[in-house]
């Protein structure tokens, strides 16, 4: 089971609520008809494992979209601001939030045949995570919904800081910061501190 996973479902169940699959046009036998017990056993099932995204992983950033926009899935305010802070304590870095830890994913050193990694071998990855500035977007757009003005400032300046030109100035927002190769060897066994690079270097925006 995948917290992100069950969280979406909710969301979608809620959503799927007595629609009208065919509008004005429709009928008594095109509405969605839903369970009123099915949200409520994911919301039970969902609050009793977060903030883990599940029994092999802990904390993931795609959270971020099950506890605030777009799925607003948890109810209880008490479990969305740990989930929060659990988010923002691991995995927040200068450059966004990494997806989870030890993830291999457009690092330097993954193997981009493999798909899957032993955990023995997880071990390479750490404190050289990419970090995703999209995740800043998310906790923006969760301190705009919570009226939050001082967090809605602080993540609007990191994207601003965040954001790259095109060739025609526009700003473009880079899919993930990476640490370069030669930072990596360089500074292998270091901790991730602020997001920085091994060694205290910048990472290196990568643009889709």
């Amino acid at each position: 089971l995948n917290s992100t996973s069950i969280g979406m479902a909710k969301a979608a169940l809620e959503a799927l609520a007595e629609l009208d699959l065919f509008g004005s046009s429709g009928g008594t036998r095109s509405f969605v008809h839903v369970m009123a017990d099915d949200p409520q056993s994911c919301a039970a099932v969902l609050e009793s494992m977060l903030p883990r995204e599940s029994c092999s992983k802990e904390t993931d950033a795609g959270l971020l979209s099950v506890i605030s926009y777009p799925a607003f899935a948890i109810d209880n305010e008490d479990v969305v601001n740990s989930t929060r802070d659990c988010i923002v304590s691991v995995l927040e870095g200068r450059y966004g939030c990494c997806r989870f830890l030890r993830d291999g994913y457009r690092t330097a050193v993954e193997d981009p045949t493999r798909l899957h990694y032993e955990p023995c071998e997880l071990k390479q990855f750490e404190n050289i995570e990419c970090e995703w500035p999209l995740f800043f977007c998310y906790l923006l757009l969760d301190s705009l919904f919570h009226e939050d003005e001082d967090r809605s400032r602080r993540y609007a300046a990191l994207l601003e800081r965040l954001a790259q030109p095109d060739r025609h100035g526009r700003p473009l927002m880079p899919e993930s910061y990476a640490v370069p190769a030669d930072l990596v060897a360089e500074g292998a066994g270091e901790s991730r501190q602020s997001g920085a690079a091994p060694g205290g270097s910048p990472a290196a925006p990568v643009v889709p």
